[in-house]
């Protein structure tokens, strides 16, 4: 039996657990408890425990880093779609990769679908570690952070031992309706997203920001003044229509869970007989350029470089086993000022 063999049986039976959990704590690999892992390191630290110098020189090599996304945001043409955050993120984080000289394989998967015969696609002598970016199931989340570190772009998995790396949500949509606020408006819409639905963490983080943004400026909540949080849900054609049902009835401002439904409104408002932003002002969230020859959206956008950055940051600090506690990290948005928002006009 090796020395090593010996000191991990030595900690496993003095903390009653496996020797497979001492590893597993000692190498930030898998998932495990938060407690666990500090205590199978205190004690490896009382013995003068480290790792082998073998696993040292492959933790070392930290050379390439897999992205999963789910190819919601892939066109039929098998291009990334320009319109969903999934395109920059993946942008951010192949620059990323760049600039720390890592190696980056990119590849899409459907995240309805029975993903788990992937798994052995994800190969550590391929890939030191994986971004997920959208939302997968829990199960196969576990499964994965078994073989690999793993760290989640926006969605976070209560069970499962991951980085979590995103914008700050519910502080940005606060900040939209503050800023509506402060320009005038008294009735503020907003607008979910009927696709994400309650699958994604950003939905409802961004409602809950709608709400605290509410409240902070002493404005009545108006349950018919929000779509698409629960159903029944609006379609995407069918979101001017209902905003010009809230117009009549005092609505002056719309808030966007996304930028894409604030894009698309604006290009069906005017078909109702509404201007943007005269009638009716759009704030967005999440910042996605705009197509060329389109006027710029009021946003708040993603700061999608240094997120990326940062994931790529942490998911370095567990594969080398410097990750004692699961990271949740929120990155300030930036303000954009487009051409969508201005003070409110008096309803006719």
């Amino acid at each position: 039996m090796g020395r090593s063999s010996a000191r991990l049986k030595e900690i496993a039976k003095a903390l009653n657990i496996s020797t497979g959990t001492v590893s597993r704590a000692l190498s930030g690999r898998g998932e495990i408890a938060t407690s666990t892992r500090e205590q199978v390191r205190e004690y490896a630290a009382r013995l003068n425990y480290t790792t082998p110098r073998g696993r040292a020189k492959r933790d070392s090599a930290f050379r390439r880093i897999s992205v999963s996304v789910g190819n919601r945001c892939v066109s039929a043409d098998g291009t990334l779609d320009p319109s969903f955050v999934g395109f920059h993120y993946v942008v951010a984080l192949e620059r990323a990769a760049s600039a720390a000289q890592l190696g980056v394989l990119v590849g899409f998967m459907d995240a309805e679908a029975d993903i788990s015969e992937r798994l052995p696609l994800f190969q550590s002598d391929e890939t030191q570690g994986v971004i997920l970016v959208y939302p997968y199931p829990e199960t196969f989340v576990r499964s994965l952070s078994r073989r690999l570190p793993v760290v989640s772009i926006e969605h976070t998995y209560p069970s499962v031992a991951t980085d979590t790396i995103g914008p700050a949500h519910a502080t940005d949509a606060m900040a939209a309706v503050q800023y509506l606020y402060e320009l005038g408006h008294r009735r503020i819409a907003y607008v979910g997203d009927e696709d994400a639905r309650g699958h994604r963490l950003t939905t409802g983080l961004r409602h809950c920001g709608y709400l605290s943004g509410l409240i902070r400026c002493g404005l009545p909540y108006q349950p018919n003044d929000v779509i698409n949080v629960l159903p029944p849900y609006v379609k995407k054609p069918d979101l001017a229509a209902w905003v010009k049902v809230r117009r009549k009835d005092g609505v002056t401002a719309v808030i966007t869970a996304i930028d894409r439904h604030g894009y698309l409104l604006w290009e069906q408002l005017p078909e109702h007989g509404i201007r943007v932003p005269e009638d009716m002002s759009i704030v967005g969230i999440g910042g996605i350029h705009r197509s060329a020859g389109k006027p710029q959206l009021t946003t708040w956008r993603c700061d999608y470089d240094t997120i990326a950055k940062i994931a790529i940051e942490a998911l370095k600090a567990r594969h080398e086993g410097r990750r004692s506690i699961d990271l949740y990290q929120e990155i300030s948005s930036v303000f954009v000022k487009g051409s969508s928002s201005g003070p409110p006009n008096e309803i006719a």
